[in-house]
């Protein structure tokens, strides 16, 4: 089904085409993290949530193994 990502703020996460709120739930400190922690799973069902848990899981398609590996054959001439 899918997860909400709760990760740190990150430049790189936007070169990676990932954008807060979208593909993830950004924190600032340990504190915002336990809080948003909290608030996600409260709101669990709502439309944001799932919004995220579906973005979160078109955005991980592209890491997987088979895909990178594929990338790499590609990348020395084998795929």
């Amino acid at each position: 089904e899918g997860c909400v990502v709760l990760s740190d703020r990150a430049q790189d996460m936007e070169r990676c085409g990932l954008r807060e709120g979208v593909h993830y739930w950004p924190y600032a400190s340990v504190d915002e993290c336990v809080k948003s922690a909290y608030w996600l799973l409260g709101q669990y069902e709502s439309e944001t949530v799932q919004g995220i848990r579906r973005q979160a899981r078109e955005a991980v398609k592209q890491h997987t193994w088979a895909v990178r590996c594929g990338v790499i054959l590609k990348g020395v001439g084998l795929n």
